[in-house]
């Protein structure tokens, strides 16, 4: 197996050169794992916010994350309480 390095990125291949976001198929030994940096891949199309729907959320659903949401800052307000405790001023 060859190494090559490529902006500091080491990839081992049997004797493929390959440029950092331009790998095809072909050049992959189908044996072995190939791992690409995000920063040398091909960047992947955005998905278009203005296109989006809003999610549809059933009763159950928004009592849930209404009562997730209270119980998280009844837990804050707890873990406050007792740092104002253990500070001494109350």
């Amino acid at each position: 197996m060859s190494t090559t390095v490529m902006n500091e990125m080491t990839i081992e291949m049997k004797n493929v050169k390959v440029t950092p976001g331009f790998l095809k198929a072909k050049d992959i030994d189908m044996d072995s794992y190939l791992v690409v940096h995000p920063l040398f891949d091909v960047p992947e199309e955005k998905v278009d916010l203005n296109a989006a729907v809003p999610l549809v959320m059933s009763k159950s659903v928004k009592w849930s994350l209404i009562t997730l949401r209270a119980y998280l800052v009844i837990m804050v307000g707890l873990a406050f309480y007792r740092t104002l405790v253990l500070a001494g001023i109350f």
